[in-house]
């Protein structure tokens, strides 16, 4: 049984930002990084789930001038989980360390959270 036509979920910690706009401080990523990530998730047909929260919530926890915030951390649906869970969202709650709690709403499933192991 293969994988196409049904629902997707894939979430975790992804170690890179998508768009340059999901990072604040430090220098810019460059345009091949962001190609190639957008590049594999396009490929996958993941797009990525209707989110709420703090989106950039990973720091270097460096003093003022150097610190940098940015979303490493995501969940990404295909065409069919939006079909079949069209108002399932994830919430992103603060973390008290540098990890972060996903929580993923699907309507008749209720939540699930996901912290990363450290």
């Amino acid at each position: 049984m293969g994988v196409a036509g049904h629902p997707w979920v894939v979430l975790g910690y992804f170690n890179t930002v998508r768009y340059q706009a999901e990072k604040v401080g430090g220098n810019c990523i460059s345009l091949s990084r962001l190609l190639d990530v957008n590049s594999c998730f396009d490929d996958c047909r993941l797009v990525d789930c209707q989110a709420s929260g703090n989106f950039r919530y990973w720091s270097n926890h460096q003093d003022e001038d150097d610190r940098i915030f940015c979303r490493l951390d995501r969940v990404l649906v295909n065409v069919e989980f939006i079909r079949n869970s069209s108002n399932s969202c994830c919430l992103t709650l603060l973390p008290g360390s540098r990890r972060v709690t996903l929580l993923l709403a699907v309507p008749g499933l209720g939540m699930k959270e996901f912290k990363p192991r450290v």
